[in-house]
């Protein structure tokens, strides 16, 4: 939950939504989606490829790199975040 505060506070990130997550992904930026839930929320990383629709979160999703209880690359982010769980991605704009 810290991390997302963080990202959530800092203006040198811009929220964005899957779609351009997707596409600032694919421009090799840094993309960082997260979701705050007790006792702990999760982070993952945006990585290139093709956002596409989520039935569970109802919206397109991007593509992500995820390291927790599963470890792995390439999935919809809804496979990273339960329906609980509204994942928000965040580009990093730099200094």
């Amino acid at each position: 939950n810290e991390m997302t505060t963080v990202l959530e506070c800092s203006n040198k990130c811009l929220e964005q939504d899957g779609v351009m997550a997707q596409a600032s992904a694919n421009l090799n930026k840094l993309v960082i989606g997260c979701a705050h839930a007790q006792p702990h929320g999760h982070v993952v990383i945006v990585v290139p490829g093709t956002s596409g629709w989520s039935n569970k979160h109802k919206r397109d999703l991007p593509v992500v790199a995820n390291v927790g209880q599963e470890n792995w690359y390439g999935r919809l982010a809804s496979y990273a975040f339960p329906p609980s769980m509204s994942p928000v991605f965040y580009c990093w704009k730099g200094e």
